[in-house]
């Protein structure tokens, strides 16, 4: 993973009506990111349709030695869609 660099202290990050410049969303997308791939999720059964992850979460599966990846964002919009059983 790509070092995530964070924006300068003296970098304005929020407009006048509240919003975040890109520069400060681009940074804390990277940051929210980073932590929701540090760690596995768990559960009993398959994720796929009632987990929401982004790409590249790992997920196993505490009822079988199952290991599951997440293969894109989203099906359809849906977040939870898009499993993959890996083992």
């Amino acid at each position: 993973m790509a070092d995530i660099i964070p924006p300068s202290p003296v970098e304005i990050a929020i407009d006048a009506k509240g919003g975040m410049f890109q520069r400060f969303r681009d940074w804390t997308q990277s940051i929210t990111r980073a932590v929701n791939l540090s760690t596995i999720a768990t559960g009993s059964g398959t994720p796929n349709g009632s987990l929401e992850a982004v790409t590249n979460k790992l997920y196993t599966d505490t009822a079988g030695p199952s290991l599951y990846w997440k293969s894109v964002d989203d099906v359809a919009g849906d977040k939870s869609l898009g499993w993959v059983l890996v083992v």
